[in-house]
């Protein structure tokens, strides 16, 4: 694969929790790369927990996004309820026993929490956090001038995929809810509404009796936007596809956490990853089709009889307008940046730096070795701090 200069690429990321630092540092590495090789990314997408990579990458907020991560913190995103922060040191049995009365007593509180509310947090800081740091650029991304930025959510009631997009103005006063809504796993965080979603140019119809959407996580319906991609009218040349995982399934071993919020992650992980796996074979099928449409194209215009060319003709008109639907899809190039042998579980109600580090180096290592595969100059791109 060749990529020379004017060359359009986008970069779709994937959701999941560690996906977040993961995307944002490799996004950061493979932004330098190409800038130093004068390439530049035209478009982002993203769902779930690298939302903010696409609202900031696509200024150009490269370090001000992996700062953020490199200072989030577990309070940050779920407030005091955060069980296992400030809490006292293990280092006598009174410390203990009153360190294991206030983890009880937080978790205690988070169940009850699911079993009232339907979720264990609220979204408040959540979205503190979002608005904090993206409102005093939003005038930013939605300028022309950005790169263009989708990020994806599911309706509750319907099921339907709502995208959010900074080429559309009405979406300017809602991003932010849909950055939340974009993250907001069941049963861990409060779904956030949005009223008149036709009028605000929502692509999903509301359900009939509340006329609003009820966000919930991306994952859910499609962890990575692949297709939407693949129909952007600017016809990407290649498309870089963000995942620690590689859009495989997990690893598991007799070591790991048999708990249940570990079991709820690692169900919702297959979910995904088998939804991310058929949309990438969808996609395969898409870039075969349109390879013979094309060979059949080359057939038609060398085709001496023009009744032979007539029917070839209602052939292509079929592959375009028909089911197939070839007109507005485009088969750019595909190439995945990973780090499966630096996963680990990320809890975000109890992660520190050490953590937050070892996520984003990985994303560092990952983007530099898809930047070397592709055969560019990576000799000015700086080593990552910490």
């Amino acid at each position: 694969m060749e990529l020379k200069k004017g060359s359009k690429i986008a970069v779709v990321c994937r959701g999941g929790f560690e996906n977040g630092p993961f995307s944002a540092q490799a996004l950061a590495t493979l932004r330098e790369g190409l800038l130093l090789n004068e390439l530049d990314i035209s478009g982002i997408y993203a769902v779930s927990s690298s939302c903010p990579t696409a609202l900031l990458g696509c200024i150009g907020e490269d370090v001000n996004l992996c700062q953020i991560w490199q200072n989030l913190t577990p309070e940050d995103i779920v407030g005091d309820l955060c069980a296992g922060s400030k809490l006292p040191p293990r280092d006598g049995f009174a410390v203990k026993t009153k360190h294991k009365i206030i983890n009880f007593s937080r978790k205690a509180k988070i169940l009850n929490n699911i079993r009232k509310h339907g979720h264990a947090f609220s979204n408040a800081p959540l979205l503190k956090l979002i608005e904090g740091h993206f409102l005093p650029n939003i005038n930013r991304i939605f300028s022309p001038d950005a790169a263009i930025m989708k990020i994806g959510a599911v309706d509750y009631f319907t099921a339907q995929k709502i995208i959010f997009s900074n080429r559309i103005p009405e979406h300017k006063d809602i991003i932010c809810a849909g950055a939340i809504g974009s993250m907001c796993l069941i049963p861990w965080f409060q779904s956030p509404t949005i009223d008149d979603p036709l009028g605000r140019k929502l692509n999903g119809a509301a359900y009939s009796e509340f006329d609003s959407l009820r966000l919930m996580d991306g994952a859910y319906r499609a962890g990575i936007l692949l297709e939407e991609a693949i129909r952007e009218p600017i016809g990407y040349d290649v498309i870089f596809i963000i995942d620690i995982l590689g859009l495989e399934f997990e690893q598991i071993d007799s070591q790991t956490p048999n708990d249940a919020s570990k079991r709820i992650q690692r169900s919702i992980s297959v979910l995904t990853t088998t939804n991310n796996q058929l949309i990438l074979s969808l996609v395969d099928r898409i870039d075969e089709e349109i390879l013979i449409m094309n060979k059949i194209t080359e057939l038609k215009n060398i085709a001496d009889n023009p009744v032979i060319a007539d029917r070839v003709e209602k052939i292509l008109e079929r592959m375009n307008d028909g089911r197939l639907r070839l007109f507005d899809k485009h088969a750019p190039k595909r190439v995945i940046i990973s780090n499966s042998g630096y996963a680990i579980p990320f809890d975000f109600t109890n992660f520190g730096k050490v953590e937050m580090a070892h996520l984003m180096r990985a994303g560092h290592h990952a983007a530099f070795k898809a930047l070397k595969r592709l055969g560019l100059d990576t000799g000015g791109i700086n080593a990552i701090i910490p």
